[in-house]
């Protein structure tokens, strides 16, 4: 029984922690998010918005979840050719 516990304890004190590396790393971010929290931050790419969890690593755009590198995505979607007449990033958020 003591045993779960510990598990439970140890894999509490790594979400923490990995939450607070997570918030750290997007802090460094050079785009113009437009910070409602310190949990929930938007941008506007292509003509929507696109919501981001810095702590999760967790991102919405056109109504679909993502985790993961959310900087990288927005920088593939920024050179995409296909869509050269959406390619702005509303940068008027800063």
């Amino acid at each position: 029984m003591g045993d779960m516990s510990d598990t439970f304890r140890e894999m509490t004190k790594y979400d923490k922690e990995r939450r607070q590396r997570n918030l750290e790393h997007h802090q460094q971010s050079k785009l113009p998010w437009h910070k409602f929290t310190q949990w929930h931050w938007r941008i506007d790419l292509q003509g929507d918005s696109l919501d981001l969890w810095p702590s999760k690593n967790k991102w919405r755009w056109r109504g679909k979840m993502y985790h993961g590198d959310v900087e990288a995505f927005i920088s593939n979607r920024m050179s995409m050719p296909d869509d050269s007449d959406q390619l702005a990033l509303d940068l008027s958020h800063e």
